[in-house]
């Protein structure tokens, strides 16, 4: 599963980052690393961008980013 399919309130686990190898670097130095556990905390009106806590950080991310991380049930 992608973490655009996760629900708010819901929590995965990183397994896998997807895509271009500078959208990886990218996604990687805002601390989306395999292994590390992810919540949908918020969805923006339209859908896109949604907000997720990594690690004690809140991020947010377009749903085509968020479509190249894959994540495990957590």
């Amino acid at each position: 599963m992608t973490l655009d399919h996760l629900q708010a309130g819901n929590r995965g686990k990183i397994t896998h980052l997807l895509g271009e190898e500078i959208m990886q670097i990218r996604l990687s130095s805002i601390g989306l690393i395999p292994g590390a556990t992810i919540t949908m905390d918020h969805t923006a009106l339209l859908g896109d961008p949604r907000t997720y806590t990594v690690q004690g950080t809140q991020v947010s991310l377009r749903n085509s980013e968020a479509e190249m991380i894959e994540i495990a049930a957590a």
